[in-house]
């Protein structure tokens, strides 16, 4: 079954209750759009690359010791020393160069998506009301020939016609 239809479906079944005729396609499409569990989907690649992004500005840590002299009758002496190297070799630039460029791929990339999926749910909205609209012509058209039907009995009955 296409995706298109199963979200469709899925908006119809979790949407307010309205009736066929009040539904718009603006109110299918937001429906569609603000449940959660779509924006998640959307999201989560995005929030990856936001995560790399951030992996990849940080600096290294900082090495913290700790030292501590206890000779026999000295005071005891304890040291702390904090040691950190600036990154000189160039990685750490490229890395966040790479980190920022994908972010911004990344962010190209969940755009397109959610325009994608905009498209597609209103493909299905526009299959679901041809569809609507295909039931009611059927309708009439049944409605049409019932009418038709009882009139032909009734003028077979009066003898106007044979069956």
């Amino acid at each position: 079954m296409d995706v298109g239809v199963l979200l469709l479906l899925a908006t119809l079944a979790v949407a307010p209750a309205e009736s066929p005729a009040t539904l718009t396609e603006q109110s299918f499409l937001d429906a569609a759009l603000r449940d959660g569990r779509v924006a998640a989907v959307l999201d989560e690649p995005l929030a990856i690359a936001r995560a790399g992004r951030a992996r990849a500005g940080k600096l290294a840590n900082p090495e913290v010791s700790f030292d501590r002299e206890a000779l026999d009758g000295a005071p005891r002496q304890d040291t702390w020393s904090v040691s950190w190297a600036p990154p000189i070799d160039g990685r750490h630039w490229v890395q966040d160069r790479a980190g920022r460029e994908s972010l911004k791929a990344a962010e190209s990339r969940h755009e397109l998506s959610r325009v994608a999926l905009r498209a597609e749910l209103r493909d299905a909205f526009a299959a679901w009301a041809l569809a609507q609209d295909g039931a009611a012509l059927a309708d009439r058209l049944a409605s049409l020939v019932d009418r038709l039907a009882r009139r032909a009995e009734a003028r077979a009955s009066r003898g106007e016609a044979s069956l």
